[in-house]
């Protein structure tokens, strides 16, 4: 079995999570998560902006076509 060792790099020194103390692994949790719900806030803005691209689209298409005569008393 392979031990590795979990290292973080900041500022360009690598440290053991190990060798961090409480605060700092506490820290380093924080930035993993808040790093983890930007990258997921960031995907979901990808959808929605795709979806009103779709919508937009559709509306744009839609009112292009002929319009339904069937409901004019014309």
């Amino acid at each position: 079995m392979e031990n590795t060792i979990n290292t973080v790099t900041v500022n360009d020194i690598e440290y053991k999570v190990d060798d961090l103390d409480n605060t700092q692994k506490y820290l380093l949790l924080q930035i993993r998560e808040v790093t983890n719900n930007i990258n997921t806030l960031n995907m979901r803005v990808a959808q929605s902006q795709a979806a009103l691209t779709m919508f937009k689209g559709t509306l744009t298409k839609s009112l292009e076509e002929p319009s339904d005569t069937s409901n004019d008393n014309t």
